[in-house]
């Protein structure tokens, strides 16, 4: 749960500061890093596997996090009308 909360706070913090083109590319590198597939960037032995990673459907850009749940927490953003 620890990781998912750190993965969702990068989104934002990290991820926060790209234009909407680069959205896409931040998300694809995201991705990569967690996954463990990016040679030049392994997950540490300490951090190991992460558990629950992002829904594959959409960027990540497009998910909340509740810590409440024990299911995977991250769902998609609620549609909003905008008045």
């Amino acid at each position: 749960m620890f990781q998912s909360s750190f993965l969702f706070s990068v989104v934002w913090s990290v991820g926060g500061c790209v234009d909407t083109d680069s959205r896409v590319k931040f998300d694809a590198f995201l991705r990569e890093l967690v996954a463990g597939t990016t040679p030049d960037y392994p997950i540490p032995a300490a951090v190991g596997k992460i558990d629950m990673p992002f829904p594959a459907e959409g960027l990540v850009f497009d998910f909340l996090f509740e810590v409440r749940t024990s299911q995977n927490p991250f769902f998609n953003f609620p549609h909003l009308e905008l008045y």
